[in-house]
């Protein structure tokens, strides 16, 4: 018979409102190195309290034998659904945001991004996953994504497929910046398009003013033919579900 003991440390920094986290910190054996992963945003886990994430993160990296965990996200705002079209990224993001994910990234051993699919569909998200990436660029060699056994890759903690078991796979640091640097030249094409379709409907509306509508509708008709749709996006953390939920 055998009897082992082990004790988790545990430590986290929060903004003095309580509303954001900028920095969790899990570690169970101080010899072994530490790995700094990067979600999109905290939900629940704090100094004792754990969410599903957090616990399918501490299970995967001690199979995989590291020690400690520091967990950052690209948005320190704490919530179970995180909304773009009603929130600034003055109200997502705490000022000392990416100084902690730097001082992690210094560090780690291992760098893993782990926010899935989120930024493919949403250029705002994709700007602030460059803008963390060009922060840890001259630490682009540690950076991982965790893969399942397909050979999917780019995947968040909380895909079934990886939850009891991650396979870490090199992040293309080069080709995805280039990508994105490509997609930048892709929206700059097609806003003169925008531009004309935008022009387009503020004719239709001035038309349609001089039929009896006053000034004042105009105006309104424009704004809500012009108005990009709202986007919500639930918390990778706090997610159940069988799929990935992206923008």
């Amino acid at each position: 018979m055998e009897t082992k003991k082990a004790t988790i440390k545990s430590e986290a920094v929060f903004s003095d409102d309580k509303n954001h986290r900028l920095f969790l910190r899990r570690e169970w054996d101080r010899n072994k190195p530490t790995a700094l992963v990067i979600m999109i945003n905290p939900s629940s886990s704090a100094l004792i309290h754990t969410d599903m994430t957090t616990v399918c993160i501490l299970n995967n990296l001690e199979a995989l034998d590291y020690g400690a965990v520091e967990i950052a996200n690209m948005y320190s705002l704490m919530t179970n659904k995180i909304s773009f079209r009603f929130n600034s990224d003055e109200v997502l993001l705490h000022p000392d945001t990416d100084a902690y994910i730097m001082k992690s990234a210094e560090k780690a051993q291992l760098i893993i991004i782990a926010w899935g699919t989120i930024g493919e569909n949403n250029q705002r998200v994709k700007k602030r996953q460059h803008d963390i990436l060009k922060l840890l660029e001259k630490h682009s060699h540690k950076i991982k994504l965790i893969g399942d056994t397909t050979g999917r890759i780019g995947l968040h903690p909380l895909t079934p497929q990886v939850r009891n078991g991650w396979i870490l796979e090199d992040f293309a640091y080069e080709a995805w910046m280039k990508n994105y640097q490509a997609s930048l030249s892709l929206v700059k094409k097609s806003e003169p398009d925008k531009k004309k379709s935008v022009k387009g409907t503020s004719e239709k509306a001035e038309k349609a003013g001089t039929n009896g509508v006053k000034p004042q509708e105009n105006e309104a008709i424009t704004s809500c033919t012009t108005s990009e749709p709202a986007q919500a996006v639930q918390s990778h953390e706090n997610h159940s579900g069988t799929q990935e939920i992206a923008s």
